[in-house]
């Protein structure tokens, strides 16, 4: 079966088409603030490339957030569009789980930690089979330091991904557990982790009905502006 696979929630706009989960064609762009323009014309240039077309995929796989909400709603529309044409199903995935699977490790847990702006992150917990431990939450960072010393001190170890890292290093630099921060791709999301999620998924991070993970509201709505 072949799987069209849209990551649009982030910095990086990548597409990738696999069949049976192995990825036969990915375009990423890292162009800021040019998903609506790239996204089709990439999506085109694989096709052609592996001389298909849409009527040839059989599902569509999207990220639905958390993220930007440009980003989300880019993805999620495009993939409906396409999915039009042929009654494609669409498949809508959590961006936290789809990042875990960038790790493979031999620590206790994995934490996916996006950053939401305003010294606040999106986070949640995985095993390291990437089986989710509790919700996907969004919090100050400085409480999530402090929550995460709290309840598992020195007990276990964590490896951290995601664009969250980066920015707030400084912060995380006074977690008291043991945890390795991730490294260059490790911590971007991308169409590839959704080729992989394609053949094998929790159903808890998998919606195959329209399902928008904004988790908070958008600036505009904080502000009574929409």
């Amino acid at each position: 079966m072949k799987t069209l696979s849209i990551e649009t929630t982030n910095k990086i706009c990548s597409s990738a088409i696999s069949e049976d989960g192995k990825v036969l064609s990915i375009v990423e762009s890292d162009a800021k603030n040019m998903h609506s323009v790239v996204l089709v014309p990439n999506i085109k240039k694989m096709m052609d490339s592996l001389n298909i077309t849409i009527y040839d995929i059989d599902n569509i796989f999207v990220s639905n957030g958390p993220g930007s909400y440009t980003g989300i709603r880019i993805g999620i529309s495009t993939a409906m569009g396409l999915a039009k044409a042929n009654k494609t199903k669409i498949y809508y995935v959590n961006t936290l789980y789809s990042l875990s699977k960038n790790v493979k490790t031999k620590f206790d847990f994995i934490i996916t930690l996006l950053d939401a702006r305003v010294n606040r992150v999106y986070f949640a917990i995985f095993n390291r089979e990437h089986i989710q431990i509790g919700k996907n939450l969004i919090v100050d960072i400085d409480d999530f330091v402090n929550l995460t010393n709290r309840f598992f001190m020195k007990k276990y170890s964590f490896y951290i991904v995601g664009d969250g890292v980066e920015v707030y290093r400084e912060k995380l630099s006074k977690l008291k557990c043991k945890y390795k921060i991730g490294k260059g791709k490790e911590n971007i999301l991308s169409a590839k982790s959704l080729c992989e999620i394609s053949m094998n998924y929790d159903e808890n991070n998998v919606k195959s009905v329209l399902d928008i993970n904004y988790m908070q509201k958008s600036n505009a709505e904080r502000n009574n502006y929409a």
